[in-house]
């Protein structure tokens, strides 16, 4: 039999599983989100168990397998895997996940994201998981099951736990005997309540401060964001630990890894922070437009003829911060060493002038001069006769001595220096930069053997059954579109120009500086008076140099 969505069956069917009795149940999804039914295998007819709310927040994604339970079927999502009793209409909890380290959905590099493809709860209470991925590899069960372990708590906190590190985590607790890591996080926003969760964000991340302020917090700090733009403040008043000595007495070799490894959060030799994978962020943009320095670049955009924006969806506060957060002297016009500042320079009337001009209002359709690109692979990497060919030029980021790629994410950790635990926060460390962790990593290893063996793995994609198909937004139509498409036929090109180009940029790659942030903030928060023409440029530039100068005061 056949089952179709119709009319009268306003469903699709998500999943599907066979309970030990023999009956079939469906996973279905509708307009009002997710819902268990009953298949009779000899007729075909499916009858909706309503009784049952698997999803009574209608969130598409939610509760999206289905499989065998003891009783009744089972029902796994990303927050718990809960059976049904047909009888009642109730959900038991079999396991719960929020507040774990586990991730249902696994981890996997690029193009090797491992999938649930089907579960089932064993009559002691336990789950058994079985995994693929999206390129072949051999499936795996995971068996899941609540037990008491006698370990040494290390605590990690951040906003939000990614998949590949939720993965670590478990592989490092299964390893080791005297160390267990706990992972707290405040999650990811499921879409709804936007401002009560930024709110829930910023209280999460207040929290934190107070507990660093007073010699207390986690064991393990993870992101710029939990940090509060204060990292510099946080590395001079001892808040954070001198990595150095632990990598050099586990022989840890900073040439070992590509330079955005320990290049972070750092004070000459003395290294406080430690990013593990990276994703490259990048701008392509019209070569006739883009200089080589922020000077060249102010002054072809203000001869433009034509209406144009910088960039499709980007305002003119947001402009303004692509141009500022690569310098770290915001282009001069502040003097840390110093504490002073000066924002009455051309440059910087420019630099505003130019914002105002070329942000992108909703109303404002106009074709733009650059895009952003973010580096996932190789693949997605212009090389230079690539660019040459589409008539752009690598725009990159301006930082205070060249135009680079940056590392997306910003996700470094840290140690805290009050921890108890930090022997056991370095173990957990030094385990994510070995080569087991990084051969996982969603994005690009930092590991530089691991690296090449990612780029071989990468480049088997595209053969002669396979080709690998890189799409992306037209920059002047806003359209999306396929850009470039390799195969086989195409293997000398990548090995010769691309990969060569795109192992480059990575070893050139930056952080942005993380000192000037709250400055940076304070003037965009000032410039949106001149944006919305409240005030004059004049004006505006009198308030931000006295806003700036008391910050520099108040650091003194």
């Amino acid at each position: 039999f056949r089952i179709d969505r119709t009319d009268s069956f306003p469903w699709q069917i998500q999943d599907i599983c066979q309970n030990p009795d023999r009956q079939v149940y469906l996973m279905l999804y509708g307009a009002n989100g997710f819902a268990l039914a009953e298949l009779d295998p000899g007729t075909g007819r499916v009858a909706v168990l309503d009784k049952i709310k698997v999803d009574p927040a209608g969130q598409f994604g939610a509760s999206s397998y289905l499989g065998a339970g003891v009783k009744g079927p089972a029902v796994c999502r990303d927050l718990d895997m809960r059976e049904a009793d047909i009888g009642t209409g109730e959900l038991t909890d079999v396991l719960l996940f929020s507040d774990t380290s586990y991730s249902v959905w696994g981890s996997g590099s690029y193009g090797y994201l491992e999938e649930v493809s089907d579960f089932r709860v064993t009559e002691k209470g336990s789950a058994e998981i079985l995994k693929t991925n999206s390129y072949g590899s051999p499936a795996y069960i995971e068996r899941l099951s609540l037990e008491t372990v006698q370990r040494i708590p290390v605590v990690l906190c951040a906003p939000v736990v990614s998949d590949w590190l939720k993965r670590q985590i478990v592989r490092f607790n299964q390893e080791n005997s005297v160390y267990h890591v706990i992972a707290e996080e405040l999650g990811r926003s499921d879409g709804t309540g936007e401002a009560e969760y930024a709110d829930a964000m910023e209280d999460f991340i207040r929290n934190i401060g107070i507990q660093l302020a007073t010699g207390k917090g986690p064991d393990i700090l993870f992101g710029e964001k939990v940090l509060g733009g204060n990292v510099i403040d946080m590395i001079e008043k001892g808040i954070l630990e001198d990595l150095k000595p632990y990598m050099e007495s586990t022989g840890v070799r900073e040439e070992d890894y590509f330079p955005l490894a320990f290049s972070a959060w750092r004070r000459g030799e003395e290294i406080y922070g430690i990013c593990f994978e990276t994703m490259m962020e990048v701008q392509e943009g019209d070569r006739d437009v883009i200089g080589a320095d922020i000077g060249e670049t102010l002054e072809n955009l203000l001869e433009i003829p034509d209406k144009r924006v910088f960039m499709s969806g980007v305002d003119s506060q947001e402009l303004l911060r692509i141009f500022l957060k690569g310098s770290e002297t915001l282009w001069g016009m502040v003097d840390w060493e110093t504490g002073t500042c000066d924002f009455e320079r051309d440059l910087w009337k420019e630099i505003l002038e130019v914002t105002k001009i070329y942000g992108a209002a909703p109303e404002n359709q106009y074709p733009s001069v650059a895009k952003k690109e973010y580096y996932q692979t190789f693949y997605h990497a212009s090389s230079p006769s690539e660019l040459e060919k589409r008539v752009l030029r690598l725009a990159g980021w301006m930082f205070d001595y060249g135009i680079y790629g940056a590392d997306k994410f910003g996700e470094i950790m840290a140690i805290n220096s009050h921890s108890a635990q930090k022997e056991g926060a370095w173990e957990f460390l030094g385990f994510l930069l070995k080569e087991e962790a990084q051969k996982d990593c969603f994005d690009i290893p930092l590991r530089r053997e691991t690296f090449k063996e990612w780029i071989n793995e990468q480049l088997e994609r595209s053969s002669e059954e396979r080709h690998v198909y890189i799409e992306g937004e037209n920059r002047i139509t806003g359209e999306w579109e396929e850009i470039e498409t390799y195969g086989k036929e195409d293997r000398e090109f990548l090995e010769t120009e691309k990969i060569p180009y795109f192992e480059k940029m990575l070893e050139e790659a930056r952080h942005f500086p993380i000192r000037p942030v709250p400055v940076i903030d304070i003037i965009c928060e000032e410039a949106e008076q001149y944006f919305n023409g409240s005030k004059s440029v004049e004006e505006v530039v009198s308030v931000i140099e006295n806003r700036v100068n008391l910050y520099l005061n108040e650091r003194k």
